[in-house]
């Protein structure tokens, strides 16, 4: 979104978004923001709160989550059809399972659904035993691992160590463009979605991007400071650039002292 103006606006028109300074502060901000938070939750270890540790704890203990935990486990009936065996009402002749006293009955059959594509049983053959098929782990890691391997190459690259300039290029051209880190982000809500609505039958109501902030893009029209402001930053420069360059003088005396 940032990077529009740059390639949209006419080639004559004057904008900040094309200063050199700022946009390589925008492009390294963004890239090492994402690439270190997505690092984070592909982290394997034992210890760390990631996407990965809570998809292999729930790998892990998959023989818990049988059909009968998951879809009575709060206490909700197993049968959804269990509603036919209790005594008729003009409500339930009318409105079968979807009378307001069958309630009840609703959500297990929803919850039998997804369980049948989870496990791979059919429904004429399915059981309280049933689990999560292995098969709907291996592909949720593969997609967490789709993007990982460019990730953690461009994060050794640019962010985490000091590689030299034939290896480290830049942004533009180090073979690592914008479109891999949306590619990862896009694996992890895949994989947060199909755990939280399905393995885990959670639901919430929500979108993959928060709202956004009331005017947060105000004052981008504004210019970044004043004519006269640029005069103090260049002086205010050479001031922080002598006082550096002293840190180098005198290193001698203390360390043969």
């Amino acid at each position: 979104m940032m990077t529009k103006p740059r390639s949209e606006a006419p080639q004559n028109v004057n904008i900040l978004a094309r200063s050199l300074l700022l946009a390589h502060m925008l492009d390294v901000g963004y890239a090492a923001r994402q690439v270190l938070a997505i690092r984070r939750l592909l982290d394997k270890g034992p210890r760390v709160m990631s996407m990965q540790r809570l998809l292999n704890n729930i790998k892990v203990n998959r023989h818990l989550i049988t059909r009968e935990n998951y879809v009575a486990h709060d206490g909700k009936p197993y049968d959804p059809d269990g509603w036919r065996s209790l005594p008729a009402s003009p409500d339930s002749q009318m409105m079968r399972v979807d009378a307001p006293r069958f309630f009840g009955y609703v959500m297990p059959g929803e919850r039998h659904k997804v369980f049948d594509k989870l496990s791979g049983v059919p429904e004429v053959s399915c059981s309280r035993t049933d689990l999560i098929s292995e098969k709907i782990f291996d592909r949720l890691e593969s997609w967490l691992r789709s993007a990982e391997e460019k990730l953690v190459t461009l994060s050794h690259k640019f962010f985490a160590h000091a590689a030299d300039a034939a290896t480290r290029g830049n942004l533009t051209h180090s073979g690592f463009p914008f479109s891999d880190i949306e590619k990862a982000q896009r694996a992890i809500v895949r994989v947060e979605r199909a755990i939280t609505d399905d393995i885990l039958f959670i639901g919430v109501a929500r979108e993959a991007v928060a709202s956004e902030p009331l005017g947060f893009l105000n004052r981008l029209y504004a210019p970044y400071v004043t004519t006269e402001m640029i005069a103090k930053m260049d002086a205010h420069w050479d001031e922080l650039k002598a006082e550096r360059n002293t840190w180098s003088k005198g290193y001698e005396n203390d360390l043969y002292s």
